[in-house]
């Protein structure tokens, strides 16, 4: 690991805490995520603000470009948190590489609503840009809890014999709302940020954990293994090719790589980075470290290929 991966990971471990042993206040501190200063775009760059069928969304493309290629982002923040600026700084980092424009979707999130409000909102977004770019010039991207919503609504259009998008890209993707994937148990000790460093993950903490604020947008789902709950206890036919990035010592390691085992098993084609001891959603630091500087580049190799229709 990187002297500054090293900096980042310690440094998430203090700020970003949804372990309920850790943080007796989630539900607000994670609210507060989507806090922060006016954004400023930088002058060659183009970010608009505006509602898609009255859900609220933005834009980002650089103003060189004429995109026909669209990345749909859906942010992460545990359904609780909103669009914050990191969020627009890394549609900055997609649109600059492959050129395309950026939509994301602020949806509805807990305490004020809860599932399946933000699925709701984003198959509005979907329906809207698909009309108007084609399944085909689509790209979806999500992290944690948007990592959770792309699958979903990957699901819900195959399920409806709909089209999907070209490809999807998912950033350490929370997928099990029973958190009882083996990765959950072996790595609380090591997780940063959803686990306990010296702490082992029994049957206790899981009960406190899932009774805990981060899964308040799931409190009146009454099965959490109901695949658009949870999409690790789903089924992958018909899938489009997925990139996958995770972290050796996330609690959600297994969620990926079983997703992603699962599309590769049901014919389609998935792939799954993982980096060493990297904390949840690292890409998303952007150029502080030299690991999320490599799996951006990756993430942006993977969606120009697509959208070039080069076969790998």
């Amino acid at each position: 690991m990187s002297f500054n991966g090293k900096l980042l990971t310690a440094f998430m471990g203090k700020i970003m805490v949804f372990n309920p042993e850790r943080n007796k206040d989630i539900l607000h501190s994670t609210a507060m995520l989507g806090y922060d200063m006016p954004y400023i775009a930088p002058l060659s760059y183009e970010w608009k603000k505006f509602t898609i069928d009255g859900v609220t969304c933005e834009s980002y493309r650089k103003k060189s470009n004429k995109p026909e290629k669209v990345i749909l982002m859906l942010h992460g923040g545990g359904y609780i948190g909103t669009l914050g600026n990191v969020y627009r700084d890394y549609a900055k980092i997609l649109s600059n590489g492959t050129g395309a424009i950026v939509y994301m979707v602020d949806y509805r999130v807990a305490p004020k609503n809860l599932f399946p409000a933000a699925l709701e909102d984003a198959y509005k977004v979907w329906n809207d840009l698909s009309a108007r770019y084609g399944e085909e010039n689509i790209i979806v991207i999500g992290d944690s809890a948007g990592g959770n919503l792309s699958l979903v609504l990957m699901q819900k259009l195959r399920d409806e014999g709909r089209k999907m998008p070209l490809g999807a890209v998912l950033i350490s993707p929370w997928c099990d709302m029973l958190a009882a994937g083996e990765s959950y148990t072996y790595n609380y000790p090591n997780d940063v940020m959803f686990g306990y460093q010296g702490k082992q993950f029994d049957e206790s903490k899981r009960g406190e954990m899932l009774k805990s604020d981060i899964f308040y947008y799931f409190r009146e789902v009454p099965d959490r293994a109901d695949p658009y709950v949870s999409p690790v206890y789903g089924h992958y036919e018909g899938f489009p090719e997925c990139f996958f990035t995770v972290a050796t010592n996330e609690m959600l390691r297994s969620d990926a790589e079983t997703i992603a085992e699962k599309i590769n098993a049901a014919g389609g084609k998935a792939e799954v980075l993982c980096k060493h001891e990297m904390f949840h959603v690292y890409p998303i630091a952007g150029n502080l470290c030299s690991e999320s500087k490599e799996a951006n580049r990756a993430i942006v190799a993977f969606i120009n290929r697509k959208f070039l229709n080069i076969r790998k």
